[in-house]
Formats: structure tokens, sequence, C-alpha cells
């Protein structure tokens, strides 16, 4: 089974105060998500999480249209 670094923190923690800086040239990039534990376990156990698009909010369809691709 994949092993991935998972974390939890209170909401008030999540995300540290400021901007957090990513290198948007690097090989890969790191996504914060907040997923159901079923999402979870097919994450850990497929190695990929695939979007559902009809569990989508269509007033940000667009923003998130990336995802489906």
């Amino acid at each position: 089974m994949l092993t991935l670094p998972i974390t939890n923190a209170r909401a008030t923690d999540a995300v540290p105060r400021g901007r957090i800086g990513y290198d948007l040239s690097a090989e890969r990039l790191l996504l914060h998500t907040i997923q159901t534990q079923d999402a979870v376990d097919a994450l850990l156990s497929g190695g990929v999480l695939v979007p559902d698009s009809s569990l989508a909010e269509p007033l940000y369809a667009d923003a998130y249209a990336w995802m489906l691709q």
C-alpha cells in the first residue's frame, strides 16, 4: 500500500500565516486538500485520487476543470 505523509491539524493551524512559497518549476506540485476518509482510502490503495465532476460545486467549474484532465 502507498504511504503518504498525512497530518492532522486544527483548522486554525492547518495553513501557516502568510503565503507558502512553492517552486512552480519543480517536478511535482504540492497540493493541500480536505477529503473524506473514503477518498483517502482510495488514494492510499490505488495511488491516485480521481475527481468526480458530479460532486463539484457548479459555481467553481472553471477553477477546477484542470483536475478533470
